[in-house]
């Protein structure tokens, strides 16, 4: 797994990579009450690709990395707190592919 900022990135295959919060961020911001997720498709490098609304903060996560949303994670838009779940395969944001 690789860090940039807030965002962590879990390679799947490829150049495909499972996008989390992380642990770091969720620690500093708290339970997550609100987010929504850039839809799928392309992203720059900077680009916004989440905008968070938690007990402690409010933030918005810049992308790190130029290329594709490929999938976001609806559970986690309908049920932010998830993200504060220690489960891997249910507390991810996105799939992202590197250009």
């Amino acid at each position: 797994m690789k860090k940039d900022k807030e965002l962590l990135y879990k390679l799947i295959e490829g150049k495909l990579n499972r996008v989390y919060l992380h642990p770091d961020t969720l620690a500093e911001i708290g339970e997550v009450e609100y987010i929504n997720l850039h839809a799928a498709g392309p992203v720059e490098a900077g680009q916004v690709v989440a905008n968070i609304e938690a007990e402690k903060a409010a933030i918005e996560i810049p992308i790190e990395k130029t290329g594709a949303i490929v999938k976001t994670n609806a559970s986690v838009e309908a049920m932010p707190q998830i993200l504060s779940l220690n489960k891997a395969d249910e507390n991810w944001l996105f799939e992202f592919e590197e250009a």
